[in-house]
């Protein structure tokens, strides 16, 4: 079915600029009515009388008779005028919107000329009579294709090229820069046409919305926010890309997830390049079909936009069409415009080559921001509420969460929310609207199958052994330069599986293993997720491994670090096949074995029984670090850490005692100490020896051991506690 045509538009030329561009352009048209008159020598004869010139017409046609000399003169002299290129129309120093057009559009001469036929009619009012005047009709507004016919081609010497222009898929017809109208429902009746209103709105310089076509959706010009935050989230081996591909085809393929910004991405670059950008959905482009591709790119080379193509792998699809994906490839490989394909990590491989080798596509996989980043960013909108001092330590817990750009604004705007919510009459941001607001963003989609870990603690709460602690010491380093060194100094290029930061933790219970995970979690900038095994393991086939599949890819998607504790549950060793059961059982390890090796953000795993552990795992975690039971030495800096610099206390707490009698774990001593506390609190006193003496008995009766009540008497030597 054919569009309809679109309301007239006259545009007065009262603007000298505007006139001084389109002059040489109506020149041209004037040229060719003269032609066209002078061919039909409609002014010829002594007498007035239109029938009389329409005789002599007929009979100079049936007989063969030749114009006069002079007449073929001001013929000749007409053409010679009108082989003049188009590109020698333009008025020096003067910026031709038309020229743009030609050039994005790529026009032929021929389909200038009809652009300009119908253009003429709409823009110049003496033009649509000068037209009413040579169809002896008055009331018409329309040029049909007979006519252009004639005027263009008066002598039938440029025919192939004037049925080439108006094939349906020649470009003035595909990009709608042309619209027509059939007479009847007869798809060979000749239709009338008119230029389409985007056309003559952009000409005459006023700014039209967007064609109605399915998916299509405008993004507004960069703000100095988008600027800043897009600056910080390019790395240099993408900036590098970026130069390289715009060296080239402009074609750009961006990986990643919607936290990664890159929408942002692709508006910044434009916004360098002083073009705005077109955003499409590919799922709506499929529904609208093969047209709905062509406006686009029709709007994009109107506009001189780059071109943001979203969710490209909408093309894998089952009920993808294929023609629809052959016609995409060919019809952007003809666009010079920049064009950004978005697609998230599930991008099947044939797709990846079709785009690189087709269209020449650059790669870019973006990534979340760092936590220097994200804390750089949280500063900067941290502070139109905070003091400086306030925002910063904000900042610096707020790092913790795996937000892009987007969603630091959606936190902060949830903290607002929050804040609305406590005090209507004084909304003032609190730190702890702040982090309420992460927290209701954070692991909506891990709710289900993970918990967050919290960490209160500082480093110096921790007492490590000195070969414990040169392990974390060297994963905050991996951590830390991982991108540097594997990104900007190439090595991802050597290595192509086993970058991510994997740990095994080991020992008995409280000795930790979890806070030590949550610590390094923190520093890192990231925020920890101890996988719920009872809501991972199923006794069904094949659903263990689809939910671990959603925790690595939601884990790669949001930059989060998973803890799996107790480990030996899901990474037991392999076991020899006797039976189906054995057969999946081993067909789980073998697929975490498969995702934990191709996962590039942090995997920590804890165990009580590391023996347990299949050895191909072992082989493949990076770093492994023994948590043993504290000894004496470290049990009473630890009794002494536990409590709090604020806390009133006795100065004459017997640590090494305590630690002495109870060989009690890290975890142990932290409950030993809190419970002392509220012994102190109910009598009134400050914490002291006695409190905690009894608060670690009642820690060694629920692990079910025994001490005698005179131990620690004996161990101070009858000094009063």
């Amino acid at each position: 079915m054919s569009p309809a045509p679109e309301t007239t538009e006259s545009v007065m030329l009262d603007d000298i600029a505007f006139q001084r561009v389109y002059a040489p352009y109506l020149k041209r048209v004037r040229l060719m009515l003269q032609r066209y008159v002078l061919a039909l020598e409609f002014i010829e004869g002594t007498t007035s009388s239109p029938e009389m010139n329409v005789d002599g017409v007929a009979q100079r046609s049936l007989f063969g008779l030749s114009m006069s000399d002079e007449r073929q003169q001001a013929i000749d002299h007409i053409n010679a005028e009108l082989r003049r290129p188009y590109e020698e129309l333009v008025t020096e120093g003067v910026d031709s919107r038309f020229e743009q057009v030609r050039w994005e559009f790529r026009l032929s001469e021929t389909a200038c000329d009809v652009l300009w036929m119908l253009l003429a009619g709409h823009l110049v009012p003496e033009t649509l009579w000068l037209y009413r005047a040579l169809w002896g009709d008055t009331d018409r507004s329309l040029v049909d294709r007979v006519f252009l016919f004639h005027v263009l081609d008066p002598f039938a010497e440029r025919l192939r090229s004037l049925y080439d222009v108006f094939e349906s898929t020649s470009a003035i017809f595909a990009h709608r820069l042309v619209v027509e109208l059939r007479a009847g429902n007869h798809e060979e009746a000749d239709g009338l046409l008119a230029p389409s209103r985007r056309l003559i709105r952009h000409l005459v310089g006023v700014q039209s919305g967007l064609p109605n076509v399915p998916g299509l959706v405008a993004i507004p010009p960069p703000s100095a926010e988008d600027a800043w935050r897009a600056e910080m989230a390019l790395s240099d081996t993408m900036l590098r890309r970026l130069r390289f591909g715009f060296s080239g085809k402009r074609r750009f393929l961006l990986i990643g997830a919607d936290n990664t910004g890159p929408d942002r991405l692709a508006r910044r670059v434009m916004s360098d390049q002083g073009a705005p950008l077109i955003e499409a959905s590919v799922p709506g482009l499929l529904r609208g079909g093969e047209d709905a591709l062509v406006l686009l790119l029709g709007e994009a080379k109107l506009r001189r936009a780059g071109v943001f193509l979203d969710q490209i792998e909408a093309l894998d699809r089952d009920d993808a069409s294929p023609t629809f994906t052959r016609r995409l490839m060919e019809l952007m490989a003809t666009v010079r415009l920049p064009i950004f394909f978005r697609a998230t990590y599930g991008l099947s491989a044939d797709l990846r080559l079709q785009l690189a080798e087709k269209l020449e596509a650059v790669e870019l996989r973006l990534q979340l921001p760092d936590s220097e980043a994200r804390q750089e960013l949280w500063s900067r909108v941290l502070a139109d509420h905070f003091p400086e001092e306030v925002a910063a330590d904000v900042a610096f817990v707020a790092r913790a969460y795996p937000f892009g750009m987007g969603e630091i604004e959606r936190a902060l705007a949830l903290a607002r929310l929050q804040a609305r919510e406590r005090d209507l009459r004084d909304p003032t941001l609190k730190p702890s609207d702040v982090e309420a607001g992460c927290n209701t963003l954070s692991g909506q989609n891990m709710s289900a199958l993970a918990q967050r870990v919290k960490v209160h603690t500082v480093w110096d709460d921790v007492v490590l052994s000195e070969t414990t602690e040169g392990v974390i010491q060297e994963m905050l380093t991996y951590g830390r330069f991982q991108r540097q060194v594997f990104e900007d100094q190439g090595y991802g290029t050597k290595i192509s599986y086993g970058r991510g930061l994997t740990a095994l933790f080991w020992g008995p219970p409280g000795t930790g293993k979890t806070m030590v995970s949550g610590l390094l979690a923190r520093e890192l900038g990231l925020e920890l997720y101890r996988i719920e095994l009872s809501q991972v393991v199923s006794k069904y086939i094949g659903e263990t491994e689809q939910r671990l599949a959603q925790i690595f890819d939601e884990a790669l998607v949001s930059g989060m670090a998973l803890l799996f504790d107790e480990a030996d549950a899901l990474f037991a060793k392999r076991t020899e096949v006797k039976s189906s059961v054995d057969r999946y059982a081993n067909l789980e390890v073998n697929f975490l074995l498969q995702r934990i090796e191709h996962h590039d953000g942090m995997v920590i795993l804890t165990t009580n029984f590391p023996k347990s552990i299949d050895e191909a795992f072992m082989r493949r975690i990076r770093f492994k670090a023994e948590f043993p039971a504290p000894g004496q030495e470290e049990r009473e800096q630890l009794w002494q850490r536990m409590i709090p610099a604020s806390a009133p206390r006795s100065d004459s707490i017997r640590f090494d005692a305590l630690a002495k009698v109870y060989e009690l774990t890290g975890g142990e001593i932290r409950n030993a100490v809190l419970r002392a506390a509220f012994y102190a609190a109910e009598e009134g006193a400050p914490l002291g020896t006695k409190h905690l003496d009894r608060a670690a008995q009642v820690e060694y009766r629920e692990a079910g051991r025994l001490v005698r009540a005179t131990a620690l008497k004996q161990a101070t030597r009858g000094k009063s506690p």
